[in-house]
């Protein structure tokens, strides 16, 4: 199977206001669309919704991941506790 190669591919990124409702609750978000094209016509493209009012900004300016859309794949936010804590350590 040949190996992907990502460093000849072209990116464009586009950021504009949306909402997200997940269990019952309403996010205000910046939906980042990322589309990556490749010299022999692929495209792929990832969608990330972040949002202040969540926890572990992923920046200052846009929040915390709400929800990631990537392809057939979908990750959503399921709770946020007073509680949390990262799962993955950084040392």
């Amino acid at each position: 199977v040949p190996k992907r190669d990502s460093s000849a591919a072209q990116g464009a990124t586009r950021e504009e206001p949306d909402e997200v409702t997940l269990a019952g609750r309403t996010y205000a978000c910046t939906r980042v669309t990322t589309v990556l094209s490749y010299p022999d016509g692929r495209k792929s493209t990832m969608i990330n919704w972040f949002s202040k009012g969540v926890p572990f900004p992923a920046s200052k300016e846009l929040g915390g991941l709400v929800k990631r859309k990537v392809g057939l794949l979908t990750m959503e936010l399921a709770e946020i506790r007073t509680d949390a804590a990262p799962e993955l350590r950084v040392p």
